[in-house]
Protein backbone atom coordinates (compact mmCIF):
# COMPACT_ATOMS: atom_id res chain seq x y z
CA UNK A 1 0.00 0.00 0.00
CA UNK A 2 1.61 3.48 -0.80
CA UNK A 3 2.27 5.86 1.65
CA UNK A 4 -0.26 8.43 2.00
CA UNK A 5 -0.54 11.66 4.34
CA UNK A 6 -2.60 11.84 7.86
CA UNK A 7 -5.96 13.12 7.54
CA UNK A 8 -5.55 16.99 6.29
CA UNK A 9 -6.77 17.96 10.38
CA UNK A 10 -4.38 15.78 11.55
CA UNK A 11 -1.81 19.15 11.99
CA UNK A 12 0.43 17.76 14.57
CA UNK A 13 1.50 15.41 11.57
CA UNK A 14 2.60 18.40 9.54
CA UNK A 15 4.49 20.55 12.15
CA UNK A 16 7.45 19.68 11.97
CA UNK A 17 8.38 20.19 8.62
CA UNK A 18 7.46 23.84 9.61
CA UNK A 19 9.82 23.44 12.20
CA UNK A 20 12.76 21.72 10.36
CA UNK A 21 12.21 24.53 8.14
CA UNK A 22 12.40 27.11 10.82
CA UNK A 23 15.84 25.66 12.20
CA UNK A 24 17.44 25.01 8.99
CA UNK A 25 20.10 27.85 8.58
CA UNK A 26 20.67 29.31 11.70
CA UNK A 27 22.14 28.15 15.04
CA UNK A 28 19.33 28.89 17.61
CA UNK A 29 16.55 31.54 18.01
CA UNK A 30 16.17 34.44 20.44
CA UNK A 31 12.19 34.23 20.91
CA UNK A 32 9.92 31.58 19.59
CA UNK A 33 5.99 31.08 19.57
CA UNK A 34 4.82 27.88 18.72
CA UNK A 35 1.36 25.37 19.88
CA UNK A 36 1.95 22.61 22.42
CA UNK A 37 5.66 22.07 22.39
CA UNK A 38 6.06 21.44 18.88
CA UNK A 39 9.86 22.11 18.39
CA UNK A 40 10.13 18.91 20.28
CA UNK A 41 8.51 17.14 18.09
CA UNK A 42 10.91 17.23 14.59
CA UNK A 43 11.39 14.15 13.71
CA UNK A 44 12.68 12.43 10.28
CA UNK A 45 8.76 11.46 9.19
CA UNK A 46 9.01 15.21 8.59
CA UNK A 47 10.67 15.34 5.36
CA UNK A 48 8.39 12.50 3.87
CA UNK A 49 5.57 14.79 4.60
CA UNK A 50 6.94 17.57 3.13
CA UNK A 51 7.77 15.83 -0.29
CA UNK A 52 4.14 14.82 -0.52
CA UNK A 53 2.09 18.17 0.91
CA UNK A 54 -0.25 18.80 -1.99
CA UNK A 55 -0.08 22.74 -0.57
CA UNK A 56 3.29 24.13 -0.43
CA UNK A 57 3.50 28.13 -0.07
CA UNK A 58 6.33 30.78 0.58
CA UNK A 59 6.50 34.66 0.93
CA UNK A 60 9.49 36.69 1.82
CA UNK A 61 8.74 40.45 2.84
CA UNK A 62 11.60 42.93 4.39
CA UNK A 63 10.54 45.06 7.56
CA UNK A 64 12.42 48.53 7.95
CA UNK A 65 13.50 49.22 11.02
CA UNK A 66 15.92 51.88 10.73
CA UNK A 67 17.47 53.72 8.03
CA UNK A 68 20.34 51.32 7.29
CA UNK A 69 18.66 48.07 9.12
CA UNK A 70 16.16 45.64 7.43
CA UNK A 71 14.66 42.37 9.06
CA UNK A 72 13.16 39.60 7.04
CA UNK A 73 9.09 38.18 7.09
CA UNK A 74 8.70 34.69 6.34
CA UNK A 75 5.16 33.17 5.72
CA UNK A 76 5.62 29.36 5.34
CA UNK A 77 2.25 27.03 4.56
CA UNK A 78 2.31 23.06 4.06
CA UNK A 79 -0.18 20.70 4.41
CA UNK A 80 -1.75 17.84 2.37
CA UNK A 81 -4.60 20.79 0.82
CA UNK A 82 -3.91 24.52 1.14
CA UNK A 83 -7.81 24.69 3.04
CA UNK A 84 -6.09 22.47 5.51
CA UNK A 85 -2.80 24.16 5.78
CA UNK A 86 -0.52 24.73 8.89
CA UNK A 87 1.12 28.22 8.45
CA UNK A 88 4.68 29.47 9.79
CA UNK A 89 5.44 33.12 10.42
CA UNK A 90 9.11 34.04 10.97
CA UNK A 91 11.24 37.44 11.44
CA UNK A 92 14.81 37.17 10.98
CA UNK A 93 17.51 39.65 11.70
CA UNK A 94 20.10 38.22 9.45
CA UNK A 95 20.51 34.50 10.16
CA UNK A 96 18.94 34.46 13.78
CA UNK A 97 15.44 34.09 14.21
CA UNK A 98 13.73 36.86 16.52
CA UNK A 99 10.19 35.36 16.28
CA UNK A 100 8.35 32.26 15.23
CA UNK A 101 4.77 31.17 15.49
CA UNK A 102 2.63 28.43 13.96
CA UNK A 103 -0.95 29.03 12.89
CA UNK A 104 -4.00 26.65 11.39
CA UNK A 105 -3.97 28.49 8.33
CA UNK A 106 -8.36 27.72 8.00
CA UNK A 107 -7.95 30.26 11.22
CA UNK A 108 -6.44 33.54 9.76
CA UNK A 109 -8.11 35.80 8.39
CA UNK A 110 -5.79 36.77 5.53
CA UNK A 111 -5.45 32.56 4.98
CA UNK A 112 -8.50 30.89 4.99
CA UNK A 113 -9.80 31.98 1.52
CA UNK A 114 -7.11 30.54 0.22
CA UNK A 115 -7.96 27.41 -0.39
CA UNK A 116 -7.37 26.54 -4.32
CA UNK A 117 -3.68 26.22 -4.25
CA UNK A 118 -0.15 26.74 -3.59
CA UNK A 119 -0.57 29.54 -6.62
CA UNK A 120 -3.47 31.01 -4.21
CA UNK A 121 -1.26 30.53 -0.77
CA UNK A 122 1.68 32.22 -1.86
CA UNK A 123 -0.43 35.30 -3.18
CA UNK A 124 -2.46 35.22 0.52
CA UNK A 125 1.40 34.56 2.81
CA UNK A 126 2.51 37.90 0.72
CA UNK A 127 -0.47 40.01 1.96
CA UNK A 128 -0.22 38.60 5.23
CA UNK A 129 3.20 39.59 6.25
CA UNK A 130 3.28 42.94 4.14
CA UNK A 131 4.78 45.06 6.79
CA UNK A 132 2.83 48.04 4.67
CA UNK A 133 3.73 51.53 5.72
CA UNK A 134 6.44 51.78 8.70
CA UNK A 135 4.68 52.24 12.14
CA UNK A 136 5.97 52.64 15.61
CA UNK A 137 4.92 52.02 18.80
CA UNK A 138 3.72 55.52 18.98
CA UNK A 139 0.92 54.58 16.88
CA UNK A 140 -0.76 52.40 19.31
CA UNK A 141 -3.62 53.55 21.34
CA UNK A 142 -3.74 55.68 24.61
CA UNK A 143 -4.12 53.85 27.59
CA UNK A 144 -7.29 55.55 28.40
CA UNK A 145 -8.99 53.82 25.01
CA UNK A 146 -7.21 50.19 25.67
CA UNK A 147 -9.90 47.27 26.40
CA UNK A 148 -11.79 47.67 29.92
CA UNK A 149 -10.83 51.19 30.10
CA UNK A 150 -13.91 53.90 30.26
CA UNK A 151 -12.93 55.21 26.86
CA UNK A 152 -12.42 51.73 24.57
CA UNK A 153 -13.80 51.60 21.27
CA UNK A 154 -16.24 48.64 20.37
CA UNK A 155 -12.67 47.31 19.12
CA UNK A 156 -10.10 47.84 21.17
CA UNK A 157 -6.71 47.10 21.73
CA UNK A 158 -5.94 44.31 24.20
CA UNK A 159 -2.85 44.58 26.04
CA UNK A 160 0.03 41.40 26.32
CA UNK A 161 -0.35 39.64 29.33
CA UNK A 162 1.17 41.20 32.53
CA UNK A 163 1.47 44.43 30.77
CA UNK A 164 1.20 47.37 33.18
CA UNK A 165 -0.47 50.61 32.38
CA UNK A 166 3.55 52.31 33.20
CA UNK A 167 4.94 49.80 31.19
CA UNK A 168 2.67 50.31 28.14
CA UNK A 169 3.04 53.75 28.41
CA UNK A 170 7.09 53.68 28.05
CA UNK A 171 6.54 51.68 24.81
CA UNK A 172 4.04 54.15 23.30
CA UNK A 173 6.70 56.92 24.17
CA UNK A 174 9.94 55.04 23.19
CA UNK A 175 8.66 55.22 19.41
CA UNK A 176 10.30 51.51 19.14
CA UNK A 177 9.86 50.01 15.06
CA UNK A 178 5.99 48.44 15.39
CA UNK A 179 4.59 45.43 13.17
CA UNK A 180 1.61 43.85 13.46
CA UNK A 181 0.09 41.04 11.59
CA UNK A 182 -3.21 38.92 11.30
CA UNK A 183 -3.35 36.30 14.06
CA UNK A 184 -7.01 34.62 13.44
CA UNK A 185 -10.62 35.29 12.44
CA UNK A 186 -11.24 38.57 14.67
CA UNK A 187 -7.65 40.24 16.29
CA UNK A 188 -3.99 41.29 14.90
CA UNK A 189 -1.07 40.79 17.33
CA UNK A 190 1.32 43.67 17.36
CA UNK A 191 4.95 43.42 18.06
CA UNK A 192 7.63 46.00 18.80
CA UNK A 193 11.35 45.73 18.29
CA UNK A 194 13.60 46.57 21.55
CA UNK A 195 17.23 46.52 20.56
CA UNK A 196 17.92 42.95 19.16
CA UNK A 197 14.75 41.37 20.29
CA UNK A 198 10.91 41.17 19.36
CA UNK A 199 8.32 41.69 22.07
CA UNK A 200 4.73 41.54 22.67
CA UNK A 201 2.77 44.51 22.72
CA UNK A 202 -0.78 43.40 22.62
CA UNK A 203 -3.74 42.52 20.18
CA UNK A 204 -6.15 44.61 18.18
CA UNK A 205 -9.63 43.19 17.68
CA UNK A 206 -11.29 44.09 14.30
CA UNK A 207 -15.19 42.79 12.81
CA UNK A 208 -14.24 39.19 11.67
Amino acid sequence: MANTLPKPNTLQKIAPILITILIAGTAGYALGRSTNGLEARVAASGAALAGQAGCSGLATDTWSVAATRELTIEAHAVGQDCANALALLIVRDGPRVLFHSTFDAANVFSLREAAEGTEDMNIALAKWIDPGEVRTSASLPPFSETADQPNAPEFPFYLAEDMDQATYEAIRAAGAPLWCYVQGNESEACLILEEDSLSDVGYQIFPG
